[in-house]
């Protein structure tokens, strides 16, 4: 298997059949093997249902649990699954995510023109409370120490993913601590330049934890893994 792609929901049903019709839609030849986590949707989704459908070739695995642990634990069990079977490279994708067809081989590329590089990351659309396109140019280690500019949705080399790539108890900026983490690893990332997905924005998914708990959160990161 070339790619794992590891995507946790918890009462997404609409959203998952939009992001695995993504995940089908897309152009590269690698095989892929997508791990769905539903962590504790009530009711359980229906991994038998013929509208989650994929690509020849590449498989479709579902687990199930029945509590909702949470996204960072759902991401890491994920991993635990996928990484017996060696994969190459992993990609963690929220279940609202819809890919460009052209994600996956242009995530591939930059890292085939960067072999140093770690992982590929992007731009992204947004739709909803926030609107317009995310640019995150081109990778700055100095960058990444004062702001998180990276999305969870990036390729990543599965050698040099931390053992543990989700730190269970820090409860926002979890994508921002793995970047750091492998920063503090001597692992940097390569830009893209292009718009790999979209995905929308709640005003109750973004205002229900409020602004002082993302600084909060900011400051809790970046005292565990900036070193002054």
């Amino acid at each position: 298997m070339d790619i794992a792609v590891i995507v946790p929901v918890h009462n997404q049903v609409e959203e998952l059949r939009h992001c695995l019709a993504s995940l089908r839609e897309q152009t590269t030849e690698a095989s892929v093997g997508i791990y769905v986590i539903d962590d504790g949707s009530d009711p359980p989704l229906n991994h038998r249902d013929n509208r989650y459908l994929y690509r020849s070739g590449d498989q479709l695995h579902f687990i199930t649990r029945h509590s909702d642990f949470g996204v960072q634990q759902a991401r890491n069990l994920g991993w635990n699954y996928a990484k017996d079977r060696r994969p190459t490279y992993v990609l963690f994708c929220d279940a609202d995510i819809e890919w460009k067809p052209h994600a996956f081989d242009t995530f591939l590329s930059t890292l085939e023109a960067n072999p140093g590089s770690a992982y590929s990351y992007g731009d992204y659309d947004r739709y909803g409370l926030f609107t317009g396109i995310f640019r995150a140019r081109p990778f700055s280690s100095e960058r990444l120490r004062i702001v998180n500019f990276v999305t969870t949705m990036s390729m990543v080399r599965a050698e040099c993913l931390p053992e543990v790539p989700f730190v269970e108890d820090e409860e926002r900026l979890q994508d921002w601590s793995l970047w750091l983490r492998m920063l503090n690893d001597g692992h940097e990332g390569a830009y893209t330049g292009s718009v790999m997905f979209q995905t929308g924005f709640k005003i109750s998914s973004v205002s229900a934890r409020g602004v002082e708990h993302y600084r909060h959160w900011h400051r809790v990161i970046q005292g565990r893994y900036v070193k002054s």
